[in-house]
């Protein structure tokens, strides 16, 4: 390791520590998440304890998109501990902000994924923000079965990933009234390549009743054993 490197990291980490034991008024912290300081942004994002207006919620979910991943990570951290208080769940409903919750779901850092689709039972808007997920979902895997699975690689792969998260999202919203539109997810997932996405298609099944026997008894008898597992261990 470079001797400068070495500093940097030693600097960073004595002004986090000073960060970390510093108290901050609310206002503090507001600003200093408006900054493109990232090691002070996450400390801060962290620290924060309440939201208290619209435009501060709109901050916090700003930092869940389009920023390094330190930032996302904490940003997604404080929306998920936030969103369970009832009186400040409420600044939490504007299609804006649902819209990008439904982006997080598939970022490509699987604790930021688990970390928003935790708290999707708490949305309030669940039709607006499901008729996006299963729209979103179902046009990735359209694209994703007419792809070259082999000649594809990272491409396909990343839709994979996406589709698994969706599937996650979807059965954790837990919002079944659209019967049709689930239908036709565990239709298009129950036989599908990657034993990832049926995995996920049965957990799916497990908690929608509804599902017909045919698609239920194909998914308790796969192939591979995580699959069949889930269904099989279903109450």
């Amino acid at each position: 390791m470079a001797m400068n490197n070495f500093h940097d990291i030693l600097k960073n980490t004595e002004t986090a520590c000073l960060l970390c034991e510093r108290d901050f008024s609310h206002s503090e912290l507001i600003e200093i998440i408006k900054t493109e300081n990232d090691l002070e942004k996450q400390i801060c994002l962290l620290k924060l304890k309440e939201i208290r207006t619209q435009d501060e919620a709109d901050l916090l979910v700003f930092n869940l998109t389009n920023h390094h991943g330190i930032i996302r990570e904490a940003a997604a951290i404080k929306i998920n501990e936030l969103m369970k208080i009832p009186e400040i769940s409420i600044f939490f409903r504007t299609e804006k902000i649902l819209l990008t919750l439904l982006d997080a779901v598939i970022d490509i850092n699987p604790n930021i994924c688990r970390h928003i689709i935790e708290i999707l039972p708490f949305i309030e808007n669940k039709k607006f923000f499901f008729k996006n997920l299963i729209k979103r979902a179902l046009e990735i895997i359209e694209d994703a079965k007419t792809m070259n699975r082999r000649k594809s690689g990272y491409i396909y792969s990343r839709k994979v990933f996406k589709i698994f998260w969706y599937l996650e999202a979807v059965a954790s919203l837990g919002d079944f009234e659209e019967e049709k539109a689930i239908l036709e997810l565990i239709n298009k997932t129950f036989d599908f390549d990657d034993y990832t996405i049926r995995e996920k298609c049965a957990c799916l099944v497990a908690v929608f009743p509804q599902t017909p026997e045919n698609l239920r008894n194909a998914l308790e008898n796969d192939e591979n054993y995580f699959v069949r597992r889930i269904l099989k261990s279903a109450p």
